[in-house]
């Protein structure tokens, strides 16, 4: 069966409240797209099941956790190594984000860390290593102006 993944101007106010908030509950969302509690649970269900919806997370603040660092990293691979070093990069502890980028193939990567030792070692022995990898360059987050994880 095909999946159905219009999102209408109702769809689009619920997906904006949950962005906000996903523990808000199918109530508190109805009474503000004026459905029911039911009717939003079943809008919610039915976007959940066409792939709209793919998860509900908790944004953590990184440093309470001992994350001192965000790091990027641009990763160049050789064009046949790409889908191979971002299997390989992303069961990896440290990272949260791999993307492939256009451009030359490269492989934008985010991670956090605790240190700068422990970057330097997550380099050197996890990152370095892998066959396919032409060059690397890190960056380090100094200032976090704007941090938005939902779209809008």
């Amino acid at each position: 069966m095909s999946k159905n993944k219009k999102v209408d101007a109702i769809d689009r106010k619920i997906l904006k409240l949950l962005m906000e908030d996903a523990r808000m509950s199918y109530a508190e969302i109805g009474r503000k797209v004026h459905m029911s509690r039911v009717a939003v649970r079943d809008r919610i269900k039915q976007m959940e099941d066409n792939g709209i919806i793919h998860q509900y997370c908790a944004v953590v603040d990184r440093a309470a956790l001992g994350f001192k660092l965000a790091v990027f990293l641009e990763i160049e691979v050789l064009p046949s190594e790409i889908d191979k070093v971002a299997l390989e990069i992303s069961k990896m502890d440290e990272v949260f984000i791999v993307y492939q980028m256009t451009g030359p193939t490269v492989l934008h990567v985010h991670i956090f860390i605790d240190s700068n030792d422990k970057l330097s070692e997550f380099l050197n022995k996890k990152i370095y290593p892998l066959k396919g990898i032409t060059r690397t360059s890190v960056y380090m987050l100094l200032r976090d102006y704007k941090t938005n994880l939902s779209i809008k």
